[in-house]
């Protein structure tokens, strides 16, 4: 396709997220890339294009619990918040005490949402985070007032206004005004699987979260080796 490469996402960018993507902006803008936003794209589409390869990096979903009363209204995801897809205000309940947690904890304290109660399964706070901004985040966290971290619990359930919270066989209810889910992420994949399935391309390369959830250098250095292999 004349060295050509494909953009494409079904929902255009709404916000700036800072001067690195906006100077990864100007790159592209100066570059000869064909860039089509609010585009799905599909074995149908790839077909009509006829590219000798395709880089799928569609990322991952945030990974919903089966709990009952999940689906209110009043329920988001970490991404919602951090998106600012949704303003919240008074006692809201994250669940999740991994680095997303803890992060979306700090956003919503920073943007003047308290109190908030961080519930976590487990007994441990931040996950498996080694690096020096994991362990900075953890310690605001713990140090802040207006956050409350509750380990070894569970929520049983979701209701209107409230939470039911099981920790060592006891049961509670927890009043909520919003419940932001933070349990982690799943890989977005369906597109890969269905590229392969078709077989309209040799040379399919997946990177990043759609392969499965990692960071964001590991996403880096995939699209890197992708890049350079087509």
């Amino acid at each position: 396709m004349g060295g050509q490469l494909y953009y494409s996402t079904k929902v255009p960018h709404k916000k700036e997220f800072g001067e690195v993507i906006r100077f990864l902006e100007g790159q592209i803008e100066k570059s000869n890339v064909d860039v089509r936003l609010s585009t799905e794209v599909t074995p149908a589409l790839i077909e009509e294009i006829g590219p000798d390869a395709v880089i799928v990096a569609t990322g991952a979903r945030p990974a919903v619990p089966f709990t009952p009363g999940i689906e209110k209204p009043h329920v988001h995801t970490a991404l919602d918040v951090l998106n600012q897809d949704v303003i919240l205000t008074g006692r809201t309940a994250v669940l999740g005490a991994g680095l997303v947690g803890l992060e979306t904890a700090l956003f919503l304290i920073e943007n003047k949402v308290s109190p908030l109660i961080v519930i976590e399964p487990t007994d441990n706070v931040g996950g498996n985070v080694g690096l020096r901004s994991g362990w900075i985040v953890r310690n605001e966290v713990t140090n802040c007032s207006d956050i409350e971290v509750r380990t070894r619990t569970t929520v049983e359930e979701v209701k209107d206004h409230s939470l039911v919270l099981q920790k060592e066989g006891k049961f509670e209810e927890l009043e909520v005004e919003n419940v932001v889910i933070a349990t982690g992420m799943r890989n977005n994949n369906e597109l890969m699987e269905s590229l392969r399935a078709s077989k309209l391309v040799k040379e399919i390369y997946s990177v990043g979260d759609c392969n499965f959830p990692r960071t964001v250098r590991s996403a880096m250095e995939e699209a890197a080796f992708a890049s350079r292999a087509v």
